[in-house]
């Protein structure tokens, strides 16, 4: 399906005719909850296992980190490469790509760039977040590349909703750790403003390994009868040391030792959004306008390169309510996404110089029968203009989706659905040295099925999910492929591939005081024949998919002002980054990981005290061996903090 200009005028078409249509109509719509699907949607019917975490729940968590947060819920899988709090995540089991086929955003807002690196959501304060949504199966209607794992959208806290005059944290723990964040708030009927400023300081678990953070943010909200602007402006700052890898005797030995204690890398970014939303039930429309800047500094194998980013992004979307003449309702948003964003990168032995430019416009239609049935269907096309080195490739995809949910009565409901998404290789993936021909990599695409249930009653709610991915021209790095520079080692695209697996969740109010929660993930990533310059490697495990996650949680309200939080995280083991063949005599262990925060609150005043791998399990986070050396990196130890807040009113 190509790609024509004419559709844009199509779609502007579309929202002039539904809201001449309805003018009159007037429609009750059920309370509105997860925004991860680019408006505001009930989380009813969306048909998918969806995810809410609340500001309460936050807090009394004991992650004390972003990344460990997400890490403990179902079918999401983290990792860090460089010790630090910062993460890569992976959902659906795509292993190194994670980050890649899992769409980060913060308040609807895209964090993910064209480059290597994972967003970095470690700059994000746990303070500052006023819930997270967790929307698994593909996002690719509504956001387009990128999103065949699924979409986790962080909202932070609004400037217009009520919150202390200035609120006040400091924090203090293991391998000197110091935080100190502060909130400063100006509130009235019409205006909001919001000030965060947050500052981290760790040496962290291993050796030459400190994280040094600065992140301050600015929201200055205005509020009429039926609209609403938010201006964001972000500016922060990462200083890290990098402690390298280890080989698998020196991690068994010392699993803090490094062997670079001289590498590191530095971060500025800087992001500004222009929010702007109007209209009611009825008719909503809503556009997003965003710059972002990211110069990057490392110093690795004793040679100095610099990375620089810039991305612009305009997503201008509408939302359209009707009733139907049988009592049915029905919701229909179109948008259009402008995006571009440029990369440049040099090193001691290359310059990449690359610009990349989207053009998408969709549409997903959403019919509510009178039994409760959900019919969804959706539709997005898509061009991509990639130039690196002078290298160009123009891209036209298209992305869609139906699907329907059933409730079966007494809390019990059913959903199905099927689609297709694609992915678009980064600009570091398409450096023509390290392809195998120096050509432009194709696009990924997979069709995806997805079935599940779920049930809720007064004590209990359970969410049960299958899903299945046949991926074409999977992006992937091949340690065996032959690259354009006489090496070995290139990204590629390769044979089909199958990601499939269950996801489960459960969650018990015991008693008004306490509850429980457990959630699991079966999963498997399969080559489906050799290919892309691999052989020996059909029928084969994907390297670095845990076939089996668990989570096992408390939740204690102690008396009216203390609560006791505990969770138990197992991952089990894993082949390595480059094992491909699965022949490898190591493979990354499995590990448990017990982590446990006790708090208490009163008046003003609040404290927490938590402790993470409370009983200091030696594991690895992340492990390769591309040659015949094995490379590992440790995961944390034990990690102890203790934190104070208070708040002005």
């Amino acid at each position: 399906m190509k790609f024509r200009p004419v559709v844009f005028p199509f779609f502007l078409s579309v929202i002039a005719a539904s809201v001449q249509a309805y003018a009159d109509d007037v429609v009750e719509l059920p309370e509105t909850v997860i925004t991860a699907t680019k408006v505001p949607t009930p989380k009813t019917g969306l048909a998918a296992l969806t995810t809410v975490i609340t500001a309460e729940e936050i807090q009394k968590s004991p992650a004390q980190t972003l990344s460990t947060l997400l890490s403990m819920q179902a079918g999401v899988n983290v990792r860090s490469l460089d010790s630090s709090s910062n993460a890569s995540i992976d959902m659906g089991g795509f292993g190194s790509t994670g980050s890649y086929n899992t769409l980060i955003l913060v308040n609807g807002v895209s964090q993910v760039e064209n480059d290597l690196s994972a967003p970095r959501i470690s700059q994000i304060s746990l303070d500052t977040i006023e819930r997270i949504e967790i929307v698994r199966g593909s996002g690719a209607v509504q956001y387009g590349g990128g999103a065949t794992g699924g979409v986790i959208n962080i909202i932070t806290k609004s400037a217009l909703k009520s919150q202390p005059k200035l609120a006040v944290s400091v924090s203090g723990g293991s391998h000197h750790l110091q935080e100190l964040s502060a909130n400063f708030n100006v509130q009235s009927d019409t205006l909001g403003w919001t000030v965060n400023a947050d500052q981290f300081d760790t040496n962290n678990y291993r050796k030459n390994n400190a994280e040094h953070r600065k992140t301050v943010q600015s929201v200055l909200s205005l509020k009429g009868s039926d609209s609403r602007l938010d201006l964001t402006v972000e500016k922060s700052n990462i200083d890290q040391r990098l402690p390298g890898s280890l080989s698998y005797s020196e991690w068994e030995a010392d699993p803090r030792k490094t062997n670079n204690p001289t590498e590191w890398y530095a971060v500025d970014s800087q992001f500004q959004n222009l929010h702007y939303e109007t209209g009611s039930d009825k008719f909503m429309m809503l556009v997003d306008a965003s710059h972002r800047e990211k110069d990057a500094l490392f110093y690795q194998s004793s040679s100095l390169s610099r990375y620089a980013y810039q991305s612009n992004e305009l997503t201008p979307r509408a939302r359209i309510n009707s009733e139907l003449s049988n009592g049915s309702k029905n919701s229909l948003v179109v948008g259009v996404d402008i995006k571009s964003n440029k990369n440049l990168g040099k090193t001691s032995y290359s310059t990449t110089d690359g610009v990349q430019r989207q053009y998408g416009v969709y549409a997903d239609n959403t019919l509510s029968l009178v039994d409760g049935t959900e019919l969804k269907g959706g539709l997005r096309l898509q061009r991509v203009d990639s130039t690196l080195n002078s290298k160009e490739a123009v891209n036209n995809l298209n992305a869609w989706q139906f699907a329907v949910d059933k409730p079966l009565g007494s809390g019990l409901g059913v959903y199905a659905k099927v689609g297709k998404s694609f992915r678009v290789a980064t600009s570091d993936e398409q450096n023509p040295d390290y392809t195998p021909d120096g050509n432009p990599l194709k696009p990924q695409t997979s069709k995806d099925y997805e079935f599940g249930t779920h049930w809720a009653s007064d004590k209990s709610e359970l969410k049960v999910s299958v899903f299945r991915n046949d991926v074409k021209n999977e992006i992937h790095y091949n340690p065996q492929a032959s690259n354009n520079s006489s090496g070995t080692g290139a990204n590629v695209n390769l044979a089909p591939t199958l990601h499939q697996g269950l996801v489960f969740g459960y969650k018990y109010q015991a008693l008004p005081e306490l509850a429980l929660t457990a959630n699991a993930t079966l999963q498997s990533a399969k080559f489906k024949s050799d290919g892309a310059g691999s052989t020996q490697i059909a029928g084969k495990y994907i390297p670095l998919v845990p076939k089996k996650m668990l989570n096992l949680g408390l939740s204690w309200k102690v008396n009216a002002n203390t609560t006791l939080d505990t969770n138990i995280h197992y991952v089990s083991k894993q082949y390595m980054d480059g094992d491909e063949k699965n022949t490898l005599a190591y493979k990354m262990p499995s590990y448990t990981l017990v982590n446990v925060a006790i708090g208490q609150k009163w008046k003003d005043w609040g404290w927490k005290f938590s402790v993470n791998n409370l009983f200091n399990k030696q594991y690895l986070a992340y492990a390769s061996s591309y040659t015949t050396s094995t490379y590992v990196y440790s995961g944390q130890g034990r990690s102890a903090v203790l934190s104070l807040n208070y708040q002005f009113q």
